[in-house]
């Protein structure tokens, strides 16, 4: 059951107002990244969004939240700029571990056409595990995908 299943949705927004000031900043850093010619590789990205963002103990559902209000879809896809952002957001909350996961779908059969790198792909996937918990994603995502690179960060307690 989603934590905020039981609240009315004034009272769910409520919980997530802490977190957006936050979120927008973050959101900035994250198109500006994305957006740059010269932009590091993800191994640097994911270290430097995970320094910008102090622990201030919010639920990691308003982050989940937050992060798919902001990150609208940006020609890299929907997914990885929610999970760059989502994963900045949830150096401030409750989990005590943070995992960045890119796969490319795996359904056993080789794809027909090799997809353009300058376009998004429907076979590949960026999601967040916290706590070891695929956050706003299907639980069998890891299952379903061939994992390609994988960013993971222990919380302070």
């Amino acid at each position: 059951m989603h934590p905020y299943a039981s609240l009315s949705r004034p009272r769910r927004w409520i919980r997530c107002v802490p977190v957006v000031p936050t979120g927008l900043r973050c959101a900035a850093h994250v198109r500006a990244l994305l957006r740059r010619d010269d932009a590091p590789s993800l191994p640097v990205m994911l270290r430097w969004l995970a320094g910008r963002v102090r622990p201030h103990g919010w639920e990691p559902a308003a982050c989940l939240a937050v992060a798919r209000r902001l990150a609208q879809a940006g020609p890299e896809g929907p997914c990885l700029r929610q999970s760059l952002l989502l994963f900045a957001l949830l150096h401030g909350s409750q989990a005590r571990a943070v995992r960045f996961v890119l796969g490319i779908h795996d359904d056993g059969k080789p794809a027909a056409v090799s997809p353009s790198p300058a376009t998004s792909s429907p076979l590949a996937h960026a999601w967040i595990e916290a706590d070891g918990a695929p956050l706003g994603d299907s639980p069998r995502v890891a299952d379903q995908h061939r994992i390609l690179y994988d960013h993971r960060t222990l919380l302070a307690p």
